[in-house]
């Protein structure tokens, strides 16, 4: 099932932050952590300035799943697998 397929009020606990400077710029929330990376590349390689930075986190449990960092032509990814 994608995204677009969910019925209305659908949770959708990955949250997608994009940090900037140490500040929030963008914050977006998706039903499945492939879609949430998929969806957040894109943006980072077409709309992000390097060294911006999204975070993934799960909003139930509140835990940090990973990073994406914007760098020029490349986004560097690190994921906590614990």
């Amino acid at each position: 099932m994608e995204e677009r397929d969910l019925p209305e009020g659908t949770p959708r606990p990955i949250v997608a932050t994009v940090v900037r400077k140490r500040k929030v710029v963008d914050v977006r929330r998706y039903a499945y952590l492939n879609n949430a990376i998929k969806r957040m590349s894109e943006l980072a390689m077409l709309e992000l300035e390097p060294k911006d930075v999204v975070e993934f986190s799960h909003n139930d449990t509140g835990l940090q799943m990973g990073t994406l960092k914007v760098g020029i032509g490349e986004l560097k990814a690190n994921w906590i697998w614990d």
